[in-house]
């Protein structure tokens, strides 16, 4: 009886639950997944050749690196003033914040249709707004540029929203007497900032950073339904739509090889998350 009370072997049961779960729905059709990627008829990499030589694969990647980076630098450029500017000036009008969680509360599905409805070129706000601005009605859902535009917006919109309230928890967490000891020491605004907050905020901008990255990776919903409206779909393909697009075709093959494409980015980010936190510079910042 004594074997079954050991704290490791409770623990270790207490896992299976979570392993087996795991295990049946994420790790064996992962595996299966990349097996798919390299059975193919003309060599072990026909399918990633495949998919390579396809003028709709090579859009897609574009779009997703494209959406990929603009979305994300902008995400992790604005978000960080704003919430600087929320814990310095809004501190005290705290309900006002939950005007700017509506986004990431919101599901992507009912952002999608809410930005179907601003970008509607007959009766969209954004038509209505623009001209004020002197500019003219746009036809948002047929111009491939302004499709693409329409879809970085939105993508921008949702995850500006879940990084800006870690910034502000960070921000928030932060002790108080560093900044009383720092003023006490003669340092000024600038240098309290900058030596006190910014490195303090390193671990939260190591996690969000993968994590906005990833977000935007996957990506599917919106430009799914975008498609659908009629927007083109050459302007707003992604990887991932491609993928479910090669998988309806009855390619699973070149399917599986696009979702191995898909997976090593984020199997970075996830590794260099980890590696910071585990390692030695997480360790040394925090002692």
């Amino acid at each position: 009886m004594e074997f079954w009370r050991k704290k490791e072997v409770q623990g270790t049961l207490l896992l299976l639950p979570y392993l087996l779960v795991f295990t049946l729905f994420v790790l064996v059709p992962l595996v299966q997944t990349v097996v798919g990627s390299f059975m193919g008829d003309g060599g072990i990499f026909a399918n990633y050749l495949a998919a390579f030589a396809m003028p709709t694969f090579r859009k897609a990647l574009a779009h997703t690196v494209l959406y990929t980076v603009l979305a994300s630098v902008l995400v992790i450029v604005l978000a960080f003033p704003m919430a600087f500017l929320m814990h310095r000036v809004l501190g005290r009008y705290k309900k006002l914040r939950y005007l700017f969680s509506l986004p990431y509360a919101s599901g992507m599905m009912g952002l999608a249709m809410i930005w179907l409805m601003f970008f509607n070129p007959q009766n969209g706000l954004v038509n209505k707004l623009l001209p004020f601005f002197g500019v003219g009605s746009q036809n948002w859902l047929q111009s491939p540029v302004l499709a693409f535009l329409s879809v970085l917006t939105l993508v921008f919109w949702r995850g500006y929203a879940f990084t800006l309230f870690n910034c502000l928890q960070a921000l928030e967490l932060q002790p108080r007497e560093l900044y009383e000891f720092a003023a006490l020491a003669g340092a000024n605004t600038r240098q309290a900032f900058v030596h006190i907050t910014l490195p303090r905020l390193l671990p939260m901008m190591m996690y969000i950073i993968p994590t906005a990255v990833v977000s935007v990776l996957t990506t599917f919903e919106p430009i799914f339904l975008f498609n659908y409206a009629g927007m083109p779909l050459d302007a707003t393909n992604t990887l991932v739509n491609e993928f479910y697009r090669q998988a309806n075709l009855g390619r699973p093959g070149i399917a599986c090889a696009i979702a191995v494409i898909i997976l090593l980015p984020i199997m970075g980010c996830c590794y260099a998350y980890v590696r910071y936190i585990f390692g030695g510079k997480a360790a040394k910042h925090h002692a």
